[in-house]
């Protein structure tokens, strides 16, 4: 059996695709994407629905880096919670940090 060849169809429109919408969706949801055309200026917009990472372990507590402060002599002095002194010192318009052992 022999097959019949049809007219020729139209040719096609050539389509800039772009991101159009995007969605941050609740954690553990299924990821989403869907297009829509914008016919009059030959885009498709591709939409994503993204689902949110699920919340982390909360960290270990961070070492404290100054604790106290102190003004000695016109000097802004830091006490760290180690043993070891920070000045702060004016330098025309700039903030210097002078450590001290």
């Amino acid at each position: 059996m022999q097959g019949f060849k049809g007219d020729p169809g139209e040719d096609g429109k050539d389509y800039d695709v772009q991101i159009g919408n995007t969605e941050t969706l609740a954690p553990g949801s299924d990821a989403t994407a869907t297009t829509n055309k914008d016919e009059e200026h030959n885009v498709i917009y591709l939409n994503l629905g993204i689902p949110e990472g699920l919340k982390g372990d909360k960290g270990d507590t961070g070492s404290t880096f100054f604790t106290t402060f102190d003004v000695v002599n016109g000097k802004l002095i830091c006490y760290t919670s180690t043993d070891y002194n920070y000045d702060f010192q004016l330098n025309g318009n700039k903030l210097e940090v002078v450590f001290d052992e």
